[in-house]
């Protein structure tokens, strides 16, 4: 059996690992992840302004094409939410923001005043 190798590096405001066999297949995992990711963040960031999802929240309703990635996206989200009953829920980004959750982890201070929390009702 060969052996495993795992490599770490900063993706999505967080850390993929990729772990490889045959070691020698490890640059080119790599590659297809980090396009793959790149694709996922081109459409999905919360935080980057040209993303699609970003476009999509500012139509506020109205009609848009999205691509393929941000439509999976969504269509898996919304499975996520069925299958567990709610705990899972992409509709409450606004209330996200609203918490402070409204940018990357690399821009947020290590530590800060404490955080003001208002309940609400979410969609």
């Amino acid at each position: 059996m060969s052996t495993l190798e795992a490599v770490r590096f900063p993706a999505l405001g967080t850390t993929a690992t990729l772990v490889a066999r045959p070691p020698t297949t490890t640059p080119a995992a790599r590659a297809v992840l980090e396009d793959d990711l790149a694709v996922v963040d081109a459409a999905c960031s919360r935080f980057r302004p040209d993303a699609e999802l970003v476009a999509l929240n500012a139509a506020a309703g109205r009609w848009v094409a999205v691509s393929p990635a941000l439509l999976d996206a969504v269509q898996a989200a919304l499975v996520a939410a069925r299958q567990t009953d709610g705990a899972v829920d992409p509709t409450v980004g606004t209330a996200l923001g609203l918490l402070g959750y409204d940018r990357d982890f690399a821009q947020v201070a290590p530590v800060g005043p404490a955080l003001r929390v208002v309940l609400g009702p979410v969609p």
